[in-house]
């Protein structure tokens, strides 16, 4: 879908978009869990490479899980892109279901 909508830089379009929500929570987030799409990032090939891309997102979500509310910051991301793409406030509702959720500060 956001191929679709954001055409070849959907994937640079993601990743900034990530580092933003990453800020929310650490100035250092970003950088320390998500290194490798950084890397990625200053190639020129990025746009092509949607597998390296994928990947690093993986490892980053891996270290990023451990105590730094990975679940809030995907949620921030989607969030973000939602509105870029309906032109709209997009609301969020808590589920009954959260406590079951990886976000470590959830509030239901």
């Amino acid at each position: 879908m956001l191929k679709e909508t954001f055409g070849d830089m959907f994937s640079l379009f993601y990743i900034n978009h990530l580092a933003k929500s990453c800020e929310l929570f650490s100035s250092t987030l970003f950088d320390h869990c998500y290194s490798t799409l950084k890397e990625l990032m200053s190639k020129d090939d990025v746009l092509l490479n949607i597998d390296s891309i994928m990947y690093s997102i993986e490892l980053g979500d891996k270290k990023a899980l451990i105590d730094n509310n990975l679940g809030e910051i995907k949620l921030l991301t989607m969030v973000n892109i939602l509105r870029r793409m309906v032109f709209d406030d997009v609301f969020v509702t808590a589920t009954p279901f959260c406590h079951k959720s990886d976000m470590l500060n959830c509030q239901c």
